[in-house]
């Protein structure tokens, strides 16, 4: 509202014009009027004011509650990303803290792996230095070879000799004697090839010496005593000049045997003994130590060789029959006694092979082979250490025996070695 004027007052008293600052000549009424509406004035002025107060107070307060939500929803917006990234923060600690135990375990087991590596390095040194030593004694080997070649030429030189002795029968003999002269250098290229046989079987040079010294003495007495047969004999050989030296050998065993047999059923028998240790089919051998034995039933070692082919074929419990029976004519035959357990072992029967190999090292303490088969018996059983020891034994007497060394391999391998 406007304030009053002057002038309006002026109009309401009838228009009289008079001074303003004389306020004497102004009636009561007016001033009254004059201040009811000043009062009103005032009145609307305060309570304008006290409205816009109001709408700036209610205004503000809006603002501060809305600020005051802002802050608490900003709080809690933070406190939770505060609380997410703490939880990222502890699984990366804990992963930092896995993948530092896992590498502390990597970095033992690599430790672990070059101390193993050390290991295997200073065990195929001595692995080599065993290979060097077991060359020098092939090298002895062989020279040993070469002397049994001469010696088996001495033999033959013996055998025409006694060919020559012949002579003394008669003019026939003397003949007879010729044709045994040259039966008896066959004989002994039969003793050399069969030496030489031996020899690459290893182990069993003693019997080639000693079946080369019995083709020479059968040679000579059965020349001696049976010329017209001897004579007939080494026609049949004549027969197939371009025959190996292996079958020439068998073919004039075969001679002996077959002018023996009836006359001397006990060379008859050795004879035949000879063919099966020269024959390679397992089941020909069997054959032939079977006429050996038929003529001489008390030949142990023809009832233990027969045992050992029908082991190669397979044939475990008939090799163990004969095997009993070579034991029973010779007790302490070694030999008998492992081929028994290898037989068992085949079967499975560790045990029971186990004490047949015991039973072999008792008889001949330097048994290697013995103490290898004992060995592979006791690997069978899951008993790998003590396979091992058996396998050092045998390697520590028979410092060049191949499958020891690798026998002893199987059993470390099995150890996880």
């Amino acid at each position: 509202m406007d304030k009053p004027t002057d002038n309006d007052a002026a109009e309401k008293d009838g228009g009289d014009q008079t001074d303003p600052n004389d306020r004497s000549v102004l009636p009561a009424s007016f001033e009254v009027e004059l201040q009811r509406r000043f009062n009103e004035f005032r009145q609307e002025v305060l309570t304008e004011r006290a409205a816009s107060i109001d709408r700036w107070l209610s205004a503000t307060a809006i603002v501060l509650t809305f600020f005051g939500i802002v802050v608490v929803v900003a709080g809690y917006l933070g406190y939770q990303r505060f609380w997410e990234i703490e939880n990222r923060a502890n699984k990366s600690v804990e992963k930092t803290e896995r993948y530092g135990e896992e590498a502390k375990r990597s970095g033992e087991e690599a430790k672990q792996f070059g101390e193993e590596a050390k290991r295997s390095g200073e065990e195929a040194k001595q692995f080599g230095e065993e290979a060097k030593r077991s060359g020098e004694e092939a090298k002895q080997f062989g020279e040993e070879a070469k002397r049994s070649g001469e010696e088996a030429k001495q033999f033959g030189e013996e055998a025409k000799r006694s060919g020559e002795e012949a002579k003394q029968f008669g003019e026939e003999a003397k003949r007879s004697g010729e044709e045994a002269k040259q039966f008896g250098e066959e004989a002994k290229q039969s003793a050399e090839e069969a030496k030489r046989l031996v020899e690459e079987t290893r182990g069993h040079r003693d019997v080639a010496e000693k079946e080369a010294k019995k083709a020479r003495k059968v040679t000579a007495e059965i020349v001696a005593n049976f010329p017209e047969k001897a004579k007939q004999a080494v026609a049949n050989i004549r027969k197939n000049p371009k025959a190996s030296l292996l079958d020439k050998a068998i073919e004039k065993w075969r001679a002996v045997a077959h002018v023996a047999e009836g006359n001397d059923d006990d060379q008859a028998g050795r004879a035949w003994f000879s063919i099966g240790y020269l024959r390679q089919d397992p089941e020909a051998k069997i054959v032939a130590y079977g006429k050996a034995i038929h003529l001489k039933p008390d030949m142990a070692e023809a009832h233990n060789n027969r045992g050992n082919a029908k082991n190669n074929l397979g044939q475990y419990k008939e090799a163990i029959v004969d095997y009993n029976e070579a034991i029973r004519l010779k007790p302490g035959y070694a030999e008998a006694h492992s081929n028994r357990g290898n037989a068992k072992n085949n079967l499975g029967q560790y045990k029971e092979a186990i004490v047949d190999y015991n039973e072999a090292i008792r008889l001949k303490s330097d048994y290697a082979e013995a103490y290898s088969n004992r060995g592979n018996a006791k690997n069978n059983l899951g008993q790998y250490k003590e396979a091992i020891v058996d396998h050092n034994e045998a390697i520590h007497l028979k410092s060049d025996y191949a499958e020891a060394y690798s026998n002893r391999g199987n059993a470390k391998n099995n150890l996880g070695q």
